[in-house]
């Protein structure tokens, strides 16, 4: 899928474009909230697209994690989940 047309589209919403980009006055990290599960993937990859930078998301659980991941491949096909289960310290 071509996310480029989407991205353009999402960052014409006024609220969207509002939002300071990575070096812009302070920038991210930030917290989005108020999207539903496909429109924050549709966030991820064009905020990715748009500052060419990695954007690393977090989710409550493990089963929020997987859909975000699947929704994220559909939208581009390059993205890591980093289980909690591996990621346990000691």
């Amino acid at each position: 899928m071509d996310i480029t047309i989407l991205a353009k589209a999402f960052f014409d919403i006024p609220e969207a474009a509002a939002l300071p980009m990575p070096g812009e006055r302070g920038g991210f990290p930030a917290l989005i909230t108020g999207l539903s599960g496909v429109h924050r993937a549709q966030f991820a990859a064009a905020l990715q697209l748009r500052t060419g930078a990695p954007v690393v998301l977090l989710t409550p659980d493990e089963a929020s994690a997987v859909k975000l991941t699947e929704d994220l491949r559909t939208l581009q096909g390059d993205v890591l989940l980093y289980p909690a289960r591996e990621m346990n310290f000691v």
